[in-house]
């Protein structure tokens, strides 16, 4: 599944390559490593998230808790479903537009949310190359 996904900001590719590495090396040193893997909302459809004309998410990507009109949650928020164990793979699909009420630029684009758990991060280094902005 991760190996097939597609980027197309050089940013982003090399901050993933650092997470297949990541992942790669856990999976090495312990074989029978399990990885949870979360469809998020499924059945959805219509959720829009805003995207930069730089194509960065505007307001984010990790939803937080959603509460109900009389009281308590709907939602636990993305970090909720994080596991401490083991990488943890959250799949949506998200239309993205560059208003909140504008056309829609991609519709049920695949977005990943990934958590690596503590134990297994290790530190890399992200050289840019020609080419490559940096945004603060």
């Amino acid at each position: 599944m991760l190996a097939d996904y597609k980027l197309e900001d050089p940013r982003d590719t090399a901050q993933f390559t650092g997470m297949l590495v990541t992942l790669g090396e856990a999976l090495r040193q312990a074989p029978e490593t399990m990885v949870a893997v979360y469809r998020m909302r499924p059945n959805a459809s219509g959720s829009r998230r805003t995207v930069s004309t730089s194509g960065t998410l505007e307001k984010g990507f990790q939803q937080g808790p959603t509460r109900l009109a009389g009281g308590g949650r709907n939602y636990p928020g993305a970090s909720a479903f994080a596991m401490d164990d083991r990488p943890t793979i959250q799949l949506h699909r998200f239309d993205l537009s560059y208003t909140d009420r504008g056309p829609i630029e991609a519709a049920a684009v695949p977005l990943l949310a990934i958590h690596i758990p503590p134990h297994l991060a290790k530190e890399w280094l992200v050289q840019l190359q020609a080419g490559q902005e940096v945004e603060d």
